[in-house]
């Protein structure tokens, strides 16, 4: 039995991910399960800027054992939670995006994309949450109601 005939009673008799992962990854392909981002050169899944900050969070997409893997196609972004939060720009390969933070609050966008490196389509997504707090205070206002009699004077 060859590799690939291996490989193919794998998925009949035991459902598909090892035997195809051992399959592929014997010629140089792993297959993609984890959509990592990061940002300012680290892996995270949650950032805190400020008002009128801007992250800028790239896709690290890896197979199940950590090794860098691709996708098929350009991976799909959601905007933010809320748009009053920021705006997200992504690029044109949509291996990456500029998130502008533009109120306060807390959200989340995500990212999509297609591991199936053939004609199939397998889904795998990745979250990055959010929390946009205040820019430093740069001005003082006052709050004052209307005048009044002062019953002392």
């Amino acid at each position: 039995m060859t590799l690939m005939a291996i490989a193919a009673a794998v998925v009949v008799a035991g459902g598909a991910a090892y035997g195809v992962y051992r399959w592929r990854k014997r010629r140089g392909h792993g297959v993609a399960t984890h959509v990592y981002f990061i940002v300012k050169g680290k892996r995270t899944d949650m950032e805190t800027l400020k008002v009128g900050q801007l992250i800028r969070p790239a896709l690290d997409v890896r197979d199940r054992f950590g090794n860098p893997a691709a996708v098929d196609g350009v991976p799909a972004w959601t905007p933010p939670t809320s748009p009053t939060h920021g705006i997200l720009e992504v690029a044109a390969d949509g291996m990456s995006a500029i998130f502008r933070a533009r109120g306060t609050g807390q959200g989340s966008f995500t990212v999509t994309c297609d591991a199936d490196l053939g004609e199939g389509v397998r889904s795998i997504t990745g979250i990055l949450s959010y929390t946009v707090l205040a820019a430093e205070a740069t001005v003082i206002n006052f709050n004052v109601g209307p005048a009044e009699e002062d019953p002392s004077a």
